[in-house]
Protein backbone atom coordinates (compact mmCIF):
# COMPACT_ATOMS: atom_id res chain seq x y z
CA UNK A 1 0.00 0.00 0.00
CA UNK A 2 1.00 3.61 -0.91
CA UNK A 3 0.03 6.74 0.52
CA UNK A 4 -2.20 7.43 -2.46
CA UNK A 5 -3.94 4.51 -1.86
CA UNK A 6 -5.15 5.76 1.56
CA UNK A 7 -9.31 5.88 1.59
CA UNK A 8 -11.06 7.97 3.95
CA UNK A 9 -11.65 4.76 5.32
CA UNK A 10 -8.49 3.67 6.37
CA UNK A 11 -8.03 5.19 9.88
CA UNK A 12 -10.80 3.05 10.80
CA UNK A 13 -9.45 -0.16 9.41
CA UNK A 14 -5.92 0.26 10.89
CA UNK A 15 -7.93 0.75 14.07
CA UNK A 16 -9.44 -2.45 14.05
CA UNK A 17 -6.46 -3.98 12.58
CA UNK A 18 -4.64 -2.70 15.06
CA UNK A 19 -7.66 -4.15 17.77
CA UNK A 20 -7.27 -7.56 15.99
CA UNK A 21 -3.39 -8.33 16.06
CA UNK A 22 -3.56 -6.99 20.03
CA UNK A 23 -6.63 -9.20 20.51
CA UNK A 24 -4.91 -12.58 18.94
CA UNK A 25 -1.43 -12.51 20.64
CA UNK A 26 -3.30 -11.53 23.68
CA UNK A 27 -5.79 -14.66 23.72
CA UNK A 28 -3.45 -16.85 22.40
CA UNK A 29 -1.06 -16.23 25.38
CA UNK A 30 -3.94 -16.46 27.49
CA UNK A 31 -5.09 -20.22 25.96
CA UNK A 32 -0.65 -20.72 26.63
CA UNK A 33 -1.86 -20.09 30.42
CA UNK A 34 -4.66 -22.48 30.21
CA UNK A 35 -2.58 -25.11 28.60
CA UNK A 36 -0.05 -24.44 31.64
CA UNK A 37 -2.47 -24.73 34.25
CA UNK A 38 -4.43 -27.92 32.59
CA UNK A 39 -0.50 -29.36 32.56
CA UNK A 40 -0.68 -29.56 28.63
CA UNK A 41 3.25 -29.34 28.78
CA UNK A 42 3.83 -29.82 25.31
CA UNK A 43 1.04 -27.94 23.81
CA UNK A 44 2.57 -25.39 26.22
CA UNK A 45 5.56 -25.64 24.80
CA UNK A 46 4.54 -25.55 21.20
CA UNK A 47 2.45 -22.73 21.48
CA UNK A 48 5.08 -20.46 22.98
CA UNK A 49 7.77 -21.21 20.30
CA UNK A 50 5.20 -19.60 17.91
CA UNK A 51 4.61 -16.77 19.99
CA UNK A 52 8.39 -16.24 20.61
CA UNK A 53 8.97 -17.10 16.74
CA UNK A 54 7.41 -13.60 15.22
CA UNK A 55 9.41 -11.69 18.29
CA UNK A 56 13.09 -13.09 16.16
CA UNK A 57 11.46 -12.21 12.78
CA UNK A 58 9.91 -8.75 13.16
CA UNK A 59 12.43 -6.92 14.21
CA UNK A 60 14.36 -8.41 11.06
CA UNK A 61 11.57 -7.62 8.79
CA UNK A 62 11.42 -4.41 10.70
CA UNK A 63 15.21 -3.34 10.10
CA UNK A 64 15.24 -4.81 6.75
CA UNK A 65 12.47 -2.13 5.92
CA UNK A 66 12.98 0.74 7.94
CA UNK A 67 16.68 1.03 7.87
CA UNK A 68 16.88 4.30 8.44
CA UNK A 69 15.23 3.91 12.14
CA UNK A 70 17.47 3.50 14.98
CA UNK A 71 17.91 -0.35 16.83
CA UNK A 72 16.24 1.38 19.64
CA UNK A 73 12.81 2.25 17.78
CA UNK A 74 13.16 -1.76 16.40
CA UNK A 75 13.78 -3.03 19.39
CA UNK A 76 10.71 -1.55 20.85
CA UNK A 77 8.62 -1.07 17.77
CA UNK A 78 9.36 -4.99 16.81
CA UNK A 79 10.85 -7.07 19.33
CA UNK A 80 7.19 -8.26 20.61
CA UNK A 81 4.48 -9.69 18.92
CA UNK A 82 2.07 -6.93 18.90
CA UNK A 83 4.54 -5.41 15.71
CA UNK A 84 2.12 -5.15 13.55
CA UNK A 85 -0.37 -3.91 15.98
CA UNK A 86 2.09 -0.98 16.47
CA UNK A 87 3.06 -0.51 12.79
CA UNK A 88 -1.03 -0.09 12.07
CA UNK A 89 -1.18 2.31 15.07
CA UNK A 90 1.82 4.71 13.53
CA UNK A 91 -0.34 4.48 10.02
CA UNK A 92 -3.57 5.66 12.28
CA UNK A 93 -1.31 8.49 13.91
CA UNK A 94 -0.22 9.89 10.07
CA UNK A 95 -3.76 8.99 8.88
CA UNK A 96 -4.78 11.79 11.10
CA UNK A 97 -1.95 14.12 10.50
CA UNK A 98 -2.78 14.05 7.06
CA UNK A 99 -6.41 14.71 7.95
CA UNK A 100 -5.39 17.48 10.45
CA UNK A 101 -3.51 19.38 7.70
CA UNK A 102 -5.57 18.77 4.59
CA UNK A 103 -3.12 16.67 2.89
CA UNK A 104 -0.36 19.19 2.60
CA UNK A 105 2.52 17.00 4.40
CA UNK A 106 6.07 17.45 3.86
CA UNK A 107 8.07 14.87 2.04
CA UNK A 108 10.09 13.79 4.46
CA UNK A 109 6.56 12.62 6.38
CA UNK A 110 5.37 10.93 3.12
CA UNK A 111 8.57 8.94 2.45
CA UNK A 112 8.19 7.91 6.39
CA UNK A 113 4.60 6.90 5.85
CA UNK A 114 5.32 4.90 3.09
CA UNK A 115 8.23 3.24 5.16
CA UNK A 116 5.53 2.50 7.45
CA UNK A 117 2.89 1.16 5.09
CA UNK A 118 4.99 -1.03 3.33
CA UNK A 119 6.44 -2.52 6.50
CA UNK A 120 2.69 -3.34 7.59
CA UNK A 121 1.98 -4.66 4.43
CA UNK A 122 4.44 -7.08 5.18
CA UNK A 123 3.89 -7.42 9.09
CA UNK A 124 0.63 -8.42 8.69
CA UNK A 125 1.69 -11.64 6.24
CA UNK A 126 4.30 -12.80 8.82
CA UNK A 127 2.16 -12.32 11.72
CA UNK A 128 -0.93 -14.40 9.94
CA UNK A 129 1.76 -17.01 8.92
CA UNK A 130 4.06 -17.41 11.46
CA UNK A 131 1.74 -16.79 14.42
CA UNK A 132 -1.80 -16.83 13.76
CA UNK A 133 -1.98 -20.17 11.62
CA UNK A 134 0.42 -22.45 13.92
CA UNK A 135 -1.51 -21.56 17.03
CA UNK A 136 -4.96 -21.70 15.14
CA UNK A 137 -3.55 -25.77 14.23
CA UNK A 138 -2.44 -26.07 17.78
CA UNK A 139 -5.50 -24.72 19.54
CA UNK A 140 -7.65 -27.00 17.57
CA UNK A 141 -5.88 -29.96 17.58
CA UNK A 142 -5.68 -29.30 21.34
CA UNK A 143 -9.39 -29.54 21.43
CA UNK A 144 -9.49 -32.43 19.35
CA UNK A 145 -7.81 -34.35 21.53
CA UNK A 146 -8.01 -33.40 24.99
CA UNK A 147 -10.33 -34.46 27.21
CA UNK A 148 -11.46 -31.92 28.71
CA UNK A 149 -14.30 -29.17 26.90
CA UNK A 150 -12.47 -26.42 24.69
CA UNK A 151 -12.13 -23.46 27.15
CA UNK A 152 -13.78 -20.36 26.17
CA UNK A 153 -10.72 -18.53 25.69
CA UNK A 154 -9.70 -21.33 23.33
CA UNK A 155 -12.88 -20.45 21.20
CA UNK A 156 -12.26 -17.01 21.24
CA UNK A 157 -8.47 -17.29 20.54
CA UNK A 158 -9.52 -19.25 17.43
CA UNK A 159 -12.10 -17.23 15.83
CA UNK A 160 -9.52 -14.38 16.32
CA UNK A 161 -6.78 -16.00 14.69
CA UNK A 162 -8.65 -17.42 11.64
CA UNK A 163 -10.06 -13.35 11.07
CA UNK A 164 -6.74 -12.10 11.00
CA UNK A 165 -5.16 -15.16 8.60
CA UNK A 166 -8.13 -13.82 6.69
CA UNK A 167 -7.56 -10.32 6.64
CA UNK A 168 -4.12 -10.39 6.09
CA UNK A 169 -4.36 -12.25 3.33
CA UNK A 170 -6.90 -10.30 1.77
CA UNK A 171 -4.63 -7.37 2.37
CA UNK A 172 -1.80 -9.15 0.50
CA UNK A 173 -3.74 -9.53 -2.49
CA UNK A 174 -3.81 -5.89 -3.35
CA UNK A 175 -0.16 -6.16 -3.65
CA UNK A 176 0.09 -9.13 -5.34
CA UNK A 177 -2.39 -7.81 -8.14
CA UNK A 178 -0.31 -5.07 -8.38
CA UNK A 179 2.98 -6.92 -8.93
CA UNK A 180 1.05 -8.77 -11.46
CA UNK A 181 -0.23 -5.69 -13.29
CA UNK A 182 -3.61 -6.92 -12.75
CA UNK A 183 -4.04 -3.36 -11.24
CA UNK A 184 -2.56 0.19 -11.53
CA UNK A 185 -2.74 0.49 -7.62
CA UNK A 186 -3.73 -1.21 -4.52
CA UNK A 187 -6.29 1.36 -4.18
CA UNK A 188 -7.87 0.43 -7.31
CA UNK A 189 -9.80 -2.49 -6.23
CA UNK A 190 -12.91 -1.93 -5.27
CA UNK A 191 -15.03 -3.24 -2.30
CA UNK A 192 -16.87 -5.84 -3.78
CA UNK A 193 -13.53 -7.41 -5.22
CA UNK A 194 -12.51 -7.18 -1.87
CA UNK A 195 -15.23 -9.03 -0.42
CA UNK A 196 -15.59 -11.73 -2.60
CA UNK A 197 -11.20 -12.24 -2.09
CA UNK A 198 -11.95 -12.32 1.49
CA UNK A 199 -14.86 -15.46 0.76
CA UNK A 200 -12.55 -17.00 -0.82
CA UNK A 201 -10.06 -17.02 1.79
CA UNK A 202 -12.41 -17.90 4.45
CA UNK A 203 -13.01 -21.08 1.93
CA UNK A 204 -9.32 -22.05 1.06
CA UNK A 205 -7.98 -20.93 4.77
CA UNK A 206 -10.47 -23.33 6.41
CA UNK A 207 -10.15 -25.88 4.22
CA UNK A 208 -5.99 -25.96 4.21
CA UNK A 209 -5.75 -25.02 8.08
CA UNK A 210 -7.92 -28.20 8.90
CA UNK A 211 -6.24 -30.68 6.63
CA UNK A 212 -3.26 -29.91 8.30
CA UNK A 213 -4.96 -29.83 11.98
CA UNK A 214 -5.98 -33.20 11.17
CA UNK A 215 -2.99 -35.05 9.58
CA UNK A 216 -1.25 -33.56 12.77
CA UNK A 217 -3.25 -35.72 14.90
CA UNK A 218 -2.69 -38.84 13.35
CA UNK A 219 0.95 -38.17 12.36
CA UNK A 220 2.24 -35.76 14.65
CA UNK A 221 5.66 -34.22 13.58
CA UNK A 222 5.03 -35.85 9.97
CA UNK A 223 3.09 -33.06 8.45
CA UNK A 224 6.35 -31.27 8.51
CA UNK A 225 7.45 -33.83 5.68
CA UNK A 226 4.36 -32.79 3.98
CA UNK A 227 4.50 -28.67 3.92
CA UNK A 228 8.22 -28.75 3.69
CA UNK A 229 8.71 -30.13 -0.01
CA UNK A 230 6.54 -27.24 -1.25
CA UNK A 231 7.75 -24.86 0.44
CA UNK A 232 11.49 -25.43 -0.64
CA UNK A 233 10.58 -25.93 -4.19
CA UNK A 234 8.63 -22.56 -4.60
CA UNK A 235 11.70 -20.84 -2.79
CA UNK A 236 13.66 -22.55 -5.11
CA UNK A 237 11.64 -21.36 -7.38
CA UNK A 238 11.92 -17.67 -6.65
CA UNK A 239 15.37 -17.50 -6.33
CA UNK A 240 16.14 -19.02 -9.59
CA UNK A 241 13.82 -16.94 -11.21
CA UNK A 242 15.33 -13.58 -9.87
CA UNK A 243 19.21 -14.90 -9.95
CA UNK A 244 20.33 -12.05 -11.33
CA UNK A 245 18.27 -9.27 -9.16
CA UNK A 246 19.64 -11.32 -5.83
CA UNK A 247 23.25 -11.23 -4.18
CA UNK A 248 23.96 -13.76 -1.58
CA UNK A 249 24.04 -11.75 1.33
CA UNK A 250 22.60 -11.68 4.68
CA UNK A 251 20.62 -8.94 3.82
CA UNK A 252 19.03 -10.94 0.85
CA UNK A 253 19.13 -14.58 2.20
CA UNK A 254 17.27 -13.94 5.76
CA UNK A 255 13.99 -12.92 4.34
CA UNK A 256 14.23 -15.53 2.06
CA UNK A 257 14.64 -18.07 4.55
CA UNK A 258 11.41 -16.35 5.92
CA UNK A 259 10.03 -16.97 3.18
CA UNK A 260 9.64 -20.13 3.86
CA UNK A 261 7.14 -19.51 7.09
CA UNK A 262 4.51 -18.14 4.54
CA UNK A 263 4.68 -20.70 1.62
CA UNK A 264 2.72 -23.58 3.62
CA UNK A 265 -0.18 -21.48 3.45
CA UNK A 266 -0.02 -19.58 0.02
CA UNK A 267 2.71 -19.26 -2.47
CA UNK A 268 0.41 -16.56 -5.11
CA UNK A 269 1.89 -13.28 -2.72
CA UNK A 270 3.92 -10.18 -2.86
CA UNK A 271 6.35 -10.97 -5.85
CA UNK A 272 6.60 -15.12 -5.38
CA UNK A 273 4.63 -15.30 -8.61
CA UNK A 274 4.63 -13.13 -11.35
CA UNK A 275 2.50 -15.25 -13.78
CA UNK A 276 -1.14 -16.18 -13.35
CA UNK A 277 -0.92 -19.44 -15.23
CA UNK A 278 1.60 -20.20 -11.64
CA UNK A 279 -1.26 -19.13 -9.76
CA UNK A 280 -3.73 -21.35 -10.79
CA UNK A 281 -0.81 -24.49 -10.82
CA UNK A 282 -0.15 -23.02 -7.13
CA UNK A 283 -4.09 -23.55 -6.35
CA UNK A 284 -4.15 -27.03 -7.87
CA UNK A 285 -1.10 -27.70 -6.19
CA UNK A 286 -2.15 -27.27 -2.84
CA UNK A 287 -5.78 -28.52 -3.83
CA UNK A 288 -3.99 -32.03 -4.08
CA UNK A 289 -1.78 -31.63 -0.59
CA UNK A 290 -4.92 -30.85 1.04
CA UNK A 291 -6.92 -34.27 -0.32
CA UNK A 292 -3.32 -36.40 0.39
CA UNK A 293 -3.58 -35.19 4.23
CA UNK A 294 -7.32 -35.26 4.54
CA UNK A 295 -8.05 -38.83 3.11
CA UNK A 296 -4.85 -40.38 5.02
CA UNK A 297 -5.86 -39.15 7.72
CA UNK A 298 -9.55 -40.49 7.26
CA UNK A 299 -8.43 -43.89 6.47
CA UNK A 300 -7.44 -45.07 9.20
CA UNK A 301 -8.89 -42.60 12.12
CA UNK A 302 -12.17 -42.43 10.81
CA UNK A 303 -14.02 -44.27 13.59
CA UNK A 304 -12.22 -42.26 16.54
CA UNK A 305 -15.06 -39.54 15.97
CA UNK A 306 -18.42 -38.84 14.30
CA UNK A 307 -17.26 -35.83 12.80
CA UNK A 308 -14.16 -36.77 10.99
CA UNK A 309 -16.39 -37.43 7.91
CA UNK A 310 -17.68 -34.14 8.10
CA UNK A 311 -14.64 -32.83 7.96
CA UNK A 312 -13.27 -35.37 5.09
CA UNK A 313 -16.11 -33.50 3.00
CA UNK A 314 -15.96 -30.25 3.76
CA UNK A 315 -11.92 -30.12 3.39
CA UNK A 316 -12.42 -32.00 -0.33
CA UNK A 317 -15.16 -29.66 -1.33
CA UNK A 318 -14.40 -26.33 -0.24
CA UNK A 319 -10.25 -26.54 -1.42
CA UNK A 320 -11.70 -27.31 -4.81
CA UNK A 321 -14.56 -24.30 -4.58
CA UNK A 322 -12.00 -22.24 -2.70
CA UNK A 323 -9.70 -22.52 -5.28
CA UNK A 324 -12.15 -22.25 -8.74
CA UNK A 325 -14.04 -19.08 -6.90
CA UNK A 326 -10.40 -17.51 -6.58
CA UNK A 327 -8.68 -18.76 -9.93
CA UNK A 328 -11.80 -17.46 -11.93
CA UNK A 329 -11.68 -13.97 -9.69
CA UNK A 330 -8.17 -13.44 -10.90
CA UNK A 331 -9.16 -14.91 -14.10
CA UNK A 332 -12.01 -11.72 -14.41
CA UNK A 333 -9.99 -9.31 -12.24
CA UNK A 334 -6.56 -9.88 -15.15
CA UNK A 335 -9.58 -9.10 -18.15
CA UNK A 336 -10.76 -6.21 -16.57
CA UNK A 337 -9.31 -2.91 -18.31
CA UNK A 338 -6.87 -0.57 -16.18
Amino acid sequence: MEVRDLKWYSPFLFFVGAILSFADSITDILTLVEFYRADHKTWFGVGLAFVLLPCLAFPILFHWVRAKDSWAKTALCAFHPFSAAFGRIEALIFCLKKWWYKDELDSNLSERAEEVLWHIDLAVLFEAALESAPQFIIQLYAINVQKEPPSIIQIISLAISFLVLAWAFTTTDKISLVNLDVLPSSGDLNNKCQLALYVTHLFLLSSRLLAICFFTVGYKWLVIAVLMPHSCVVLMVFIISNRDEYECSVGNVIPLILRIGIYYLRDDCIDVIDELWCIFLSHILFTIENFIMIVVFYSNYHLDAWYYLHVTVYVCVFSVLGSAMRILLLHRLSKRPN
